[in-house]
């Protein structure tokens, strides 16, 4: 560890000693300029950055000079979980690498040989910032001008404007216009130039905040990038195929749910050149002699390593304890480093305990005679002795500390990871394990020779012809006219195997933009950057191991480089002191040898659990990441949402990017969309589903859309071991948007939608659930959301796919547009059943057009019409809105096939806010393609909504014991779409029966006529069918019933056909019978008068025209004036805290406040206390849309109040005064 040896104490010396720590605090908060030391133009501290990881249960900031936790920096965050709000678990942990060099010194100025003899010293480079005792401080050069640590490189994140490198383009599509995806600052604007996130401190780039990203990346920082860079610090001149994507080390992708990238080097770090006799300069001059340029002149020190560093988390909750940082180490020296360690330095406090941490060790095996491979990995578990001591109401979790990968040893002829290879490579061009394949040449059937289901070569010349073969003309990933060349709706390509190009993203996975520039793509060569081959493959190397494990007391005394080195270093094995005092712990991996140009890995994970057991539960599904290269279930991209909040009411809608994902083994998966809500930003409130143990797992959702396909329900894979099951929904059909009416106003609203893909099960390919085969069996994957708050509870960050809401008052006079569904006029047509009409809603108040008038017609397919051309009635194929007062469409929809236009268009219009409104109204559709109702239906409920039986009732009262049944459609009957009356006359024969076949089917005279009288203006007589369901022999004892409505009769309503012969069509069948409860009593039969009524639900059609107005939105002075009287304080009283107030605590206390309600745009607000004296003048000037205005509880001049009964005046210019009291209570 590099820590610089202090002088003698002097006056002088304890001063400086002061300050120099000063500035290991409090660097970052103050930004460099402002510091005494660390200042030179030359030091690369300026460009030190902070990330945060909070994507799952983990939340630990990470420095991009290899530190993960803030380390003893301000603002001195520790690793804490569960989140945010959790407890510590982890002061700092320190990556490091230690090298063994020869002392140069002789051959300065001089040529140096390839081999020298000289003393042999340790560089250790590190960035370790805290002062481990009495006697060591931060790591400062002699002349105090810098710290001999790790230095970021530059470029790699967004400095800002007058920084090194500015921020990327939202304009992704370039076309000059914002999509509310590309509003990554929520600013409403198009940045060409994206700033970075507001912060004291800068934050390196992560991939869940593409603010951060810098404008391109540096050249030579990924796989077929052949760009150059110059210059100290270097630069770019060129921006690159990766400009504005995310630089993920297996592509211009992410591998996890986030993650961060950096990278750094030891340029700084001439901690021997500046203390000792001894030198070593890392770099030669072309002419063969050390480079000695010292650093403050831009000279290289160090042993010339550089780290390309990046932290992986994922959100899925078998991983949300879990994560994994990755080292790559690279000498760019003009030497080889024939004895080099890699290892962290850690301190790791359970529960912000310093003592009494109890540990234990799981040392690694490897299968040498078995089967091969690694049977478990080296990992520690930490946890507090006396956990019921803790004066906490949180559970006391068990922190882990897992190595995951060492270097590799490519050069000792021994198989050290025993798995069957030896001294394989991810850097020797060869693919060592053979898990690397090509395009497959089989033809867009995608069935090769190979498979069972072959039955040939394809017809159209797409097999064994050598190149790469698909449907998609354009190359834009998506299945558009004229490219369905098979007709099976569905986008054909030859499966691309490995071969996906340098880019590392093939045809099969979300943000493909076609084939890759340089040729790669699909070429049935291997090469850089592909999966499973060299760098992208971590079986391809010979893993060296863990040979340095030490626990022990953390006040040890590690102020020197070569005391770290032979202490703790230079003998291998595990030393464990058992104490009770703090402990730390070092992991190191075993010598290797590292030759010029040559780089190796060394990764590590942090893990969390709940008790020992979990942790292993954990510890499983990191091996599971770490066999897969570091992936993990991958969900549905997140949805873009949009909120806005009203009185009483919270609206959030979302985009539909979510649905066209598609998941690299099951192909496209989608299945629905989550809604979460909650009070708390971390969602923990609603964290209530538990797994088989007992440990929460799940958080419980406001709501689920699912598509209507079959998977519903507990879905059939578990999580793995667990005994707990994804809610896939109800198969009630996909919505973007919710309505949230359970709201208070003024309180704070954490909203979240998420997207869940549909897993996999053996038979999901066949049901259609997912569009790839692949025999593995998965739990669903969920998208991941985030919202980061500070300590004062400010929203810093959230996702695009979360909401921060408070709903609130409007302003006195003002009252939110709205369309008012009482008002909505039908004005032509005799559409019936059209459900949700008052769900015309205003979503977006910005954007609405306030009293516009709106005009909904609609088209249908006359099939009707087809069957008896008078009836002008069809199902719906085409619906238009146009607002009649700029005579603007908002939308025109029309397909000739109507199961075209419900599967296109209304999803269409449902996901799509027009002018600022929603529609989300149904009518009576089809269930399936031969539903022969059509959609219509009998009216079965009454005004309020509620099912009865009064449609069985006569419409007039009656003395009949008679009621229907039932009224039915038989096969080949047809739903007629009207309302119809049955009328008892007077006398017999005021109408007669119809039959097709008299001797089977007898003609009646009959006493009641039918009729349409679905226009109550003009009803239309029918010509019905009439039956006995009994004996004829009864028809021929009773011949008075003839004719007549009687004990189990059917009446059968029939329309006329189109052709000339006069045949009917049959429609509703009515069955009448004696009422069961009057079974003892004979029929007594309706009489003139009597009226029976039925009414049918029905579509609407060409007919059909509906009106409504966009009404509200405007401020009214003379409502102002009525409504000042409606001013209150919220909460009354005062008692001690409110339920509104903040959740987080600043100085030991929240933040305070009561709020006044109802207050006009612009008013003064005076508040006294019980004698007259004046505590406070509030000016409050708003928009009309916000009613209301906080005090947090000071006076005049600063001090809280105290309690007791205050007064408060409201003088609103121009509208009135409104006088009014209210208590505190402390």
């Amino acid at each position: 560890m590099t820590i610089l040896k202090l002088k003698p104490y002097n006056s002088w010396y304890v001063f400086h000693l002061v300050i120099i720590l000063s500035v290991s605090g409090s660097l970052f908060s103050q930004g460099l300029d402002d510091t005494q030391y660390d200042t030179h133009p030359m030091h690369w501290a300026r460009f030190w950055a902070r990330g945060i990881f909070d994507r799952n249960l983990i939340y630990t900031p990470v420095w991009n000079i290899g530190n993960i936790t803030d380390s003893h920096v301000e603002p001195n965050q520790t690793m804490r979980w569960p989140g945010s709000e959790g407890l510590s678990y982890g002061n700092y942990f320190n990556f490091y690498v230690g090298t063994l060099v020869t002392d140069m010194s002789q051959f300065e100025g001089q040529v140096i040989p390839e081999q020298w003899d000289g003393e042999q010293f340790p560089i250790l480079s590190d960035a370790f910032l805290p002062h481990v005792s009495q006697h060591s401080v931060a790591q400062l050069s002699s002349d105090r001008t810098h710290q001999q640590i790790w230095s970021p490189i530059p470029g790699f994140y967004n400095d800002g404007i007058n920084g090194f490198i500015w921020g990327i383009n939202e304009d992704t599509n370039r076309d000059g216009e914002l999509a509310p995806s590309e509003d990554i600052n929520f600013n409403g604007k198009l940045d060409y130039h994206l700033e970075p996130p507001e912060s004291i401190i800068k934050s390196l780039a992560m991939s869940t905040d593409s603010r951060t990203w810098p404008e391109y990346w540096p050249g030579d920082t990924y796989a077929g990038d052949t760009r150059s860079h110059f210059g100290r610090p270097p630069r770019t001149d060129n921006a690159g195929l990766r400009a504005g994507l995310w630089n993920g080390e297996y592509g211009a992708k992410t591998i996890a749910d986030q993650e961060s990238y950096y990278m750094m080097d030891d340029h700084e770090n001439d901690h021997w050149n500046d203390y000792k006799t001894e030198k070593y300069w890392p770099l030669k001059n072309p002419d063969g002699t050390p480079n000695t340029t010292p650093w403050k002149d831009g000279g290289i020190a160090g042993a010339g390593l550089e780290i390309e560093a990046r932290t992986y988390a994922w959100f899925h909750p078998l991983a949300e304890d879990l994560v994994v940082s990755v080292y790559k180490i690279h000498n760019y020296s003009d030497y080889e480093l024939p004895r080099l360690i890699a290892g962290t330095f850690a301190d790791a406090n359970v529960a912000g305990q310093g003592d009494y941490n109890r540990t234990d060790y799981i040392v690694a095996t490897f299968d040498h005679e078995g089967e091969g491979g690694r049977l478990e990995f080296d990992i520690m578990y930490q946890w507090y002795a006396f956990p019921e001591q803790l004066d906490t109401y949180q559970k006391i979790g068990v922190f882990g500390f897992g190595f995951l990968e060492s270097p590799g040893v490519a050069y000792n002829n021994i198989d050290d990871d025993a798995d069957g290879l030896i001294d394989e490579s991810m850097a020797d061009g060869i693919d060592n394990d053979g898990d690397w394949f090509p395009f497959a040449d089989v033809g867009l059937d995608r069935v090769g020779p190979d498979d069972e289901d072959y039955s040939g070569p394809d017809e159209d010349g797409t097999e064994n012809n050598d190149q790469w073969d698909t449907e998609d003309i354009n190359l834009n990933g998506a299945l558009d006219t004229g490219e369905d060349v098979n007709e099976n709706d569905r986008l054909d390509y030859e499966p691309e195997g490995n071969d996906v190009g340098s880019d590392g993203i093939g045809p099969s996975e979300y943000g493909w933009t076609g084939p890759d520039p340089d040729g790669t793509e699909c070429n049935g060569e291997m090469n850089d950057g592909e999966s499973n081959f060299d760098r992208t493959d971590i079986d391809e190397q010979d893993q060296a191991g863990l040979k340095h494990v030490y626990v022990y007391e953390w006040n040890k005394d590690l102020k020197s480089d070569n005391l770290f080195w032979v202490r703790y270093l230079n003998q291998e094995g595990i030393d464990i002191e058992e104490t009770d005092d703090n402990i730390s712990f070092t992991f190191g991996a075993r010598n290797i040898k590292l030759g010029k140009d040559e780089w190796k890995r060394f990764t590590i994970a942090l893990l969390m659990g709940e008790d020992n057991d979990d942790i292993v539960r954990n510890k499983s599904t990191m091996q599971k990441i770490y066999n897969n290269n570091y992936r993990f279930l991958t969900p549905p991209i997140r949805p873009t949402v949009i909120s806005t909040a009203f009185d009483k009411k919270v609206v959030l809608y979302w985009d539909t990017e979510a649905e066209f994902s598609k998941d690299p083994y099951f192909g496209y998966d989608f299945e629905g969309y989550r809604v979460y809500k909650s009070t708390n930003p971390k969602f923990l409130d609603i964290k209530t589903i538990s797994d088989a143990f007992g440990n929460v797992i799940l958080m419980k959702p406001l709501a689920i859309y699912d598509k209507i396909d079959g998977l519903k329900g507990p879905h059939p894979i578990p999580f793995p071991s667990l005994g707990v099951h994804y809610d896939m929904g109800k198969d009630e059909g996909l919505k973007h948007s919710y309505v949230d009416t359970l709201v208070d106003n003024g309180r704070l609203y954490y909203y979240a939608v998420t997207s869940i893909d549909a897993g996999n099960d053996y038979d999901f390919y066949d049901r259609g659930l997912v569009s790839e085969y692949y025999p593995m069996q998965a739990m669903p994957s969920e998208s991941p959301f985030n919202i980061t708050v500070n300590p004062l509870g400010k929203i810093v960050f959230r996702d695009r796919n979360t909401a921060v809401v408070v709903p609130v008052e409007t302003s006195a006079g003002y009252s939110d547009p709205i369309v008012d569904s009482t008002r909505i006029g039908h004005v032509s047509g005799f559409g019936r059943g059209i459900r949700n009409m008052n769900k015309i809603q205003v979503y977006n108040r910005n954007n609405v057009k306030i009293g516009n008038e709106y005009e909904l017609t609609f088209s249908d397919n006359e099939w009707l019409e087809d069957l008896y051309s008078p009836y002008e009635f069809g199902t719906v194929n085409g619906i238009r809105c146009m607002n009649v007062t700029t005579g603007d469409t908002l939308f025109n929809f029309f397909e000739e096939d109507y199961r075209d236009f419900i599967l296109n268009a209304l999803p269409i219009i449902e996901r799509t806010v027009y002018q600022g409104l929603h529609f989300d109204f149904r009518w009576p559709l089809p269930s399936s393609w031969n539903d022969r109702t059509r959609g219509i239906d009998i009216v079965k409920w009454n005004d309020k909504g509620r099912t009865t039986h009064e449609w069985k009732k006569w419409a007039t009262d009656t003395e009949s014991n008679l009621r229907v049944d039932r009224i039915e459609l038989p096969v080949n009957y047809i739903p007629l779409p009207f309302d119809f009356e049955i009328r008892v006359e007077d006398e017999a024969g005021i109408d007669t029966s119809i039959s097709p076949f008299p001797p089977l089917i007898p003609i009646y005279p009959l006493n009641f006529t039918t009729w349409n009288v679905t226009d109550p203006d003009n009803p239309q007589q029918m010509k019905v069918q009439f039956h006995y369901d009994v004996h004829y022999t009864t028809l021929e004892n009773n011949p008075e019933i003839i004719g007549q409505l009687w004990d189990s009769t059917r009446v059968i309503i029939t329309f006329p056909t189109n052709d000339e012969d006069e045949s009917y069509n049959l429609s509703w069948s009515l069955r009448f019978f004696k009422n069961p409860f009057d079974s003892l009593n004979a029929v007594i039969p309706p009489v003139p008068g009597d009226i029976y009524r039925f009414k049918t639900i029905r579509n609407p059609s060409r007919g059909d025209v509906y009106q409504f107005t966009v009404e509200g939105g405007e401020w009214i002075q003379e409502q102002a004036v009525e409504e000042m009287k409606n001013i209150y304080v919220v909460p009354d009283p005062y008692v001690v805290a409110s339920g509104f107030e903040s959740i987080y605590d600043f100085g030991g206390r929240s933040a305070r406040k009561v709020e006044f309600v109802n207050l006009p745009p612009r008013c003064e607000i005076s508040i006294f206390t019980a004698s007259g004296k004046l505590v406070k003048k509030i000016k409050h000037d708003t928009s009309e849309e916000y009613g209301r205005h906080e005090w947090n509880l000071t006076s005049e001049d600063g001090p809280e109040i105290a309690f007791g009964m205050y007064f408060f005046v409201v003088e609103a210019k121009g509208i009135g005064v409104k006088r009014g009291k209210f208590a505190v209570i402390k």
